[in-house]
């Protein structure tokens, strides 16, 4: 059962509905990964970042982020990245090394931030389409390549 509405969530500023996430899953035990120079690891505390709404998700795991899930913090008509309300069809980030971790994010997040890169006015795909143009021009250099 839902703790929080959508109504509720969308009443709250990005950094108290952060603050938010942080208190219930501290509450419930829930560890915030950090990086310690060689690799991820749960120690901290989770907290509120005040700069970007998009840097909380980046301390959640699957399990952290199936509790906000299930307690209504997150798929519940807020955006994770950017904080704004869903209006609309939600689209869905869903991360490259987990399929399960994945959450609902606004279609302007999917659009500019293309899930979690940053907007910086490049058409989103445009580095697959010139790979795949280059292709042809890879495979004929390694063939001549091999000939010799």
């Amino acid at each position: 059962m839902k703790k929080y509405t959508s109504q509720q969530i969308n009443s709250l500023s990005w950094h108290e509905w952060n603050e938010l996430m942080a208190k219930e899953l501290n509450a419930a035990g829930y560890k915030a990964k950090e990086f310690d120079g060689r690799k991820w690891v749960r120690t901290g505390y989770y907290k509120a970042d005040l700069s970007d709404p998009a840097y909380f998700s980046l301390e959640l795991d699957e399990d952290g982020l199936d509790y906000l899930k299930e307690i209504g913090l997150v798929n519940n008509g807020r955006c994770l990245q950017c904080g704004n309300p869903i209006y609309g069809n939600p689209g869905r980030f869903t991360d490259g090394f987990n399929h399960n971790f994945h959450y609902q994010i606004c279609q302007k997040c999917v659009r500019t931030r293309g899930g979690m890169l940053p907007d910086n006015g490049v058409q989103q795909g445009s580095g697959c389409m010139a790979a795949l143009l280059l292709l042809p021009v890879n495979l004929i250099a390694s063939f001549f390549t091999i000939i010799k």
